[in-house]
């Protein structure tokens, strides 16, 4: 009798531990703390801005922040924080991001700097990328701002640049003027 509670008390410990294995490590903390999370363990962050009531939100948490490539790949590269804009950090980190629309993933740097922003639902694939593209040098938001600002409209550089502005919801008429 006491083999088989073991054996069942081992099987599920090892569902426990593969079913955290493929979730997200969200954690809820001040912004302070997340900066020295990522200082701390040498990574990146993530903050994932939504609220209670968001269906697309809903939607990634039951679709996306499971799938276990997802969950991999941030929960090795970044700080993942979680906030509800509607509570009182939530409403902080709001204020200090101008989210507006949600769920919104604020990327930063292990000092705070911004390096990418998305908006909306995206399939487990196109968050990978999207989480490699806030690490990559020359395909986040912050190094795609800075490109066009300092006059490159090359053909290649523009559609990349399109696509991410559409990607944070900035996409503006004047560009898509510019590129066409």
């Amino acid at each position: 009798m006491i083999k088989i509670l073991i054996i069942l008390f081992m099987l599920l410990m090892e569902s426990a531990v593969l079913k955290a294995q493929s979730m997200i490590n969200w954690i809820d903390i001040p912004y302070g703390k997340a900066i020295s999370l990522a200082k701390e363990q040498d990574k990146n962050i993530v903050i994932y801005h939504h609220f209670k009531g968001c269906w697309v939100c809903a939607k990634m948490e039951k679709e996306v922040f499971i799938d276990p490539n997802v969950a991999g790949y941030y929960n090795k590269n970044f700080i993942c924080v979680t906030v509800d804009v509607q509570s009182e950090n939530g409403a902080l980190y709001k204020n200090k991001f101008s989210t507006k629309v949600y769920p919104t993933f604020v990327f930063l740097s292990k000092n705070g700097l911004e390096l990418h922003r998305i908006i909306g639902y995206y399939a487990p694939k196109e968050v990978i990328i999207q989480g490699k593209n806030a690490i990559s040098k020359s395909n986040s938001l912050s190094f795609l701002n800075k490109e066009y600002r300092n006059g490159n409209r090359e053909k290649d550089f523009l559609i990349k640049y399109i696509y991410a502005l559409d990607n944070n919801r900035e996409l503006d008429k004047k560009l898509i003027k510019t590129y066409l």
